[in-house]
C-alpha cells in the first residue's frame, strides 16, 4: 500500500505540474497558493487513479515474483522494472479505452515518462520495504 501511496501521490504531482506548465505556456498567471491548492486538489481528487494504480502494481509484483524465481535469486531491480511498465499499461490502456487518456499530464512523452518515473519509483519503495521485512 506504502508503494501505490507514492506511487500515486507522485504521479498526482506530476500530472498536476505538467497541466499548470500548459497553462503558462498558454501565459496564464498562476499564483504560488494556487499551485499547492491544485496539487492537493488534485491528489484528493484523482482518487479513482489511485485504486487503478494499486491494481496494476499489484499484478505487475506478482508477475515480476514469479520472473524472479524463474530467475533464481533476488533481482530487485525487476519490481522497478514492474512499477514503471504497470504506469505504461494502465495509461496505454486508458487511451485505448476512451480515445483519450484521462490523465492530461500525461498524453505528452514527457509527461508518460514522469508517469512512468512515479512507478518506478514505487517499485523500488516496494522491494526497500519487502527488504525490511524479511
Amino acid at each position: 500500500m506504502l508503494a501505490t501511496l507514492v506511487t500515486y501521490t507522485l504521479a498526482s504531482v506530476a500530472h498536476t505540474l505538467q497541466v499548470i506548465n500548459r497553462l503558462l505556456d498558454l501565459e496564464v498567471v498562476i499564483h504560488a497558493a494556487d499551485w499547492l491548492r491544485v496539487i492537493l486538489g488534485d491528489w484528493v481528487g484523482l482518487y479513482l487513479y489511485w485504486v487503478v494504480i494499486a491494481i496494476g502494481l499489484a499484478i505487475a509484483f506478482t508477475v515480476m515474483f514469479a520472473i524472479q524465481a524463474i530467475l533464481k535469486g533476488r533481482k530487485d531491480w525487476l519490481f522497478a522494472l514492474g512499477g514503471a511498465l504497470a504506469m505504461a499499461v494502465i495509461l496505454i490502456s486508458m487511451k485505448q479505452l476512451s480515445s483519450l487518456t484521462p490523465i492530461a499530464g500525461a498524453r505528452g512523452t514527457v509527461g508518460f515518462l514522469l508517469q512512468c518515473a512515479a512507478g518506478l519509483v514505487g517499485g523500488v519503495c516496494f522491494v526497500k520495504l519487502n527488504n525490511r521485512v524479511r
